[in-house]
């Protein structure tokens, strides 16, 4: 125990391995209360000075728990789960509100099985796939946003509302291909408003091409066209 915050080793591996680190696994649950009075108990605990990492600062706050179980396989990652979950989470001063994540290491890939984040009423987000550690290479990659203020997340949002994005990838992480799908209520470009907008595109060479989009405008006269524009 490290002040309010409990970490429980319950089995702890260590395999020696020749001119390389050790492969290390075991089992470990941990519950932090405040994510930002961590780094200053750990400090505490260690006899260094105060505030030689503030979390606080760099705007992370919330409550974590989870454990961690993992089989050492020398040469290679560790097979095993990590869960985790956290309530009032904000991230570089961006809150994203309630997270559950489940991640699988095997066969040197990691499965994200579950990725979740809610903010209710102003952020969901829901994620799965996989990461092929030897080839570099994503497969089933999937992500769901919805975002009510998307400029609250970045300034450069702040045209759209009410934003829903669905995002597929696969392929290597150097050049991945996929499908974005966006969706919002309104877009604001300059004094002009456009009551609701759709989006499709292709990802291919780190090249994104628009093959549909359509646009209501405020009274409600649809607009709708074909995009094969690419755009870098």
């Amino acid at each position: 125990r490290v002040g309010s915050n409990e970490f429980v080793v319950s089995a702890l591996t260590v395999v020696p391995v020749e001119d390389a680190l050790p492969a290390i696994g075991g089992a470990l649950t941990f519950e932090i209360p405040r994510i930002d009075d961590l780094p200053g108990v750990v400090d505490a605990a260690l006899g260094r000075e105060a505030g030689s990492l503030e979390v606080g600062r760099l705007g992370w706050f919330g409550s974590a728990r989870g454990s961690v179980t993992l089989e050492p396989f020398p040469g290679r990652i560790a097979t095993g789960t990590i869960d985790l979950s956290g309530e009032d989470i904000a991230l570089a001063g961006v809150r994203i509100g309630s997270v559950q994540s489940t991640l699988v290491a095997d066969d040197d890939r990691i499965v994200v099985r579950e990725l979740r984040a809610n903010d209710p009423g102003r952020a969901f987000i829901d994620a799965v796939g996989t990461y092929e550690l030897d080839s570099a290479t994503l497969s089933g990659v999937s992500a769901s946003i919805q975002l009510a203020d998307p400029d609250v997340y970045a300034e450069e949002l702040s045209f759209l509302h009410d934003l829903d994005a669905r995002v597929s990838l696969e392929g290597p992480l150097s050049e991945p291909t996929g499908t974005v799908n966006l969706r919002a209520s309104r877009l604001e470009i300059g004094e002009r408003a456009i009551g609701r907008v759709e989006t499709d595109a292709t990802l291919e060479d780190w090249t994104l091409d628009v093959t549909r989009l359509v646009a209501a405008t405020d009274d409600e006269a649809l607009e709708a066209f074909q995009l094969c524009t690419q755009m870098e």
